[in-house]
C-alpha cells in the first residue's frame, strides 16, 4: 500500500465511520430493536476491513517520511479513527447492548459485548 493510498483508503474509512456513528445513534435513541441490531451487523461487517486498513495505514506511517505531504493527513484520519471514531462506536455498542439486554435480546446483546472489546482491544494494540 503507498502513502496515497492509504490516504484514500483512510479517508474513506472515516466517512463510513461517520455513517456507523449516524446509524448507531439513530438506533438508541429509537430504542428499536430491527434498528440496533441492523447497527450491529454493520459494525460486525466493517470490522475486517477497518483492521486491514488501520494495521496496513499503520505500516506506512512508520515507513514514510514526515516531511511527506500526504503523512500529516494519513497521520491525522488514522488517529481520529483509533482515538476518537472507534471508541465512539465501542460506547455506542455498549449502549445497544444495554438495550438489547433490557429486551431479553441476550444473544444479540453478547454479540453487541464480543465486538466492542474485540474493537477495545485491536485499539489498545494501535495505541502502542
Amino acid at each position: 500500500m503507498s502513502i496515497h493510498e492509504a490516504f484514500q483508503c483512510l479517508r474513506d474509512l472515516v466517512d463510513r465511520f461517520e455513517d456507523l456513528i449516524e446509524e448507531g445513534k439513530i438506533a438508541t435513541v429509537s430504542n428499536n430493536i430491527e434498528l440496533v441490531v441492523g447497527f450491529i451487523n454493520s459494525v460486525e461487517s466493517s470490522i475486517p476491513l477497518t483492521i486491514d486498513i488501520l494495521e496496513r495505514s499503520r505500516s506506512i506511517l512508520q515507513e514514510v517520511q514526515q516531511d511527506n505531504k500526504l503523512f500529516k493527513y494519513v497521520s491525522t484520519y488514522h488517529r481520529m479513527l483509533v482515538l476518537v471514531s472507534i471508541p465512539y462506536i465501542i460506547s455506542i455498542l455498549e449502549a445497544a447492548s444495554s438495550i438489547l439486554r433490557n429486551r431479553d435480546f441476550l444473544d444479540e446483546a453478547n454479540r453487541a459485548l464480543a465486538l466492542a472489546e474485540k474493537l477495545k482491544c485491536f485499539v489498545d494494540t494501535l495505541k502502542h
